[in-house]
């Protein structure tokens, strides 16, 4: 059984999608954003980046996927909602 990281084992870019994630959802449990959006709002990196930070996140119950009509949204969890209070924080 793979253990899940918790938010002090996140690396930068996972955080970073993290936070923007939080930002566009303006802290909400209840909002959706589509993956494009995000990778649109980061343009430090590539898309194999922050697609690889999104995928983390939903691996380790951060974000959630969701299907819609328009294509996949991403949702926070109260785990990412924490980790983003944690990191605005700091």
């Amino acid at each position: 059984m793979v253990e899940l990281k918790d938010f002090d084992d996140l690396n930068s870019m996972e955080k970073i999608v993290l936070s923007i994630i939080c930002k566009i959802n303006n802290f909400s449990l209840k909002a959706h954003t589509s993956p494009q959006l995000i990778i649109k709002r980061i343009r430090i990196q590539g898309k194999k980046y922050v697609r690889n930070a999104l995928k983390t996140l939903k691996t380790n119950w951060f974000v959630v996927e969701h299907p819609t009509r328009g294509g996949i949204t991403i949702q926070l969890t109260k785990k990412g909602l924490i980790g983003c209070k944690k990191l605005f924080e700091e």
